[in-house]
Parts: structure tokens; sequence; C-alpha cells
């Protein structure tokens, strides 16, 4: 059974993998390449200073309640997960996906 989950999961990502020809809303702008990884960031000050502040705010409560309960203290495992929320949000909104969401249906999707 674990084998066949692994299967799957390596399916899945492989079919992410592989571009698409589908368009989401009209015609391809330009052909994503290696070189648009580094270079189709878009970093929007609109999307970041809120997102700062939310991680500020999760990242001082945890200092406070780590503080007051030296006992009962936030596990880790959460920061951890809340951080990767936070990448996972970078990535789809600032990243080269991001970019290539109106053009490529497999991004937009």
């Amino acid at each position: 059974m674990r084998a066949l989950r692994v299967w799957f999961l390596a399916a899945a990502l492989a079919g992410a993998l592989v571009p698409s020809v589908a368009f989401a809303h009209g015609p391809l702008r330009s052909e994503p390449t290696v070189s648009t990884i580094f270079t189709a960031w878009e970093f929007d000050i609109f999307f970041l200073a809120p997102l700062a502040l939310v991680v500020w705010a999760y990242w001082s409560g945890v200092r406070h309640v780590n503080r007051r309960h030296p006992r009962s203290r936030v596990p880790r495992r959460n920061v951890v997960c809340f951080g990767l929320g936070v990448g996972a949000l970078v990535l789809a909104i600032c990243s080269p996906i991001a970019a290539y969401d109106t053009t490529l249906f497999s991004a937009h999707m």
C-alpha cells in the first residue's frame, strides 16, 4: 500500500513538471525558460507588507507565549509549519508561477 502511495505521488509530481499546451487566458507571452526562474519574480508590496506584518505578529506571539509559559512552549513543529505556509504563499504569489498563471493553464491551476 505504501509503495502504491509513493508511486502515485511520483506520478503526480512528474505530471506537474510536464509543460502544458492548454492556455488559461490567451496566447503564450514568451516561452518559459530556465532564466525566467530567476528573472520573472514579481515582488508586490501590497502583498509582502501585510505578509511581513502577519509574520511579525505570529513571531512576537510565539516569543510571548514561550517567555510567559516556559513549560508549555509553542511546539517547534507549529512554527515550522507556519513558516512553510508563508513560503508557499510567497512562492505562489511572487515566483514565476504567478508570472505565467494568466498564460499557462498548468500554472493557473
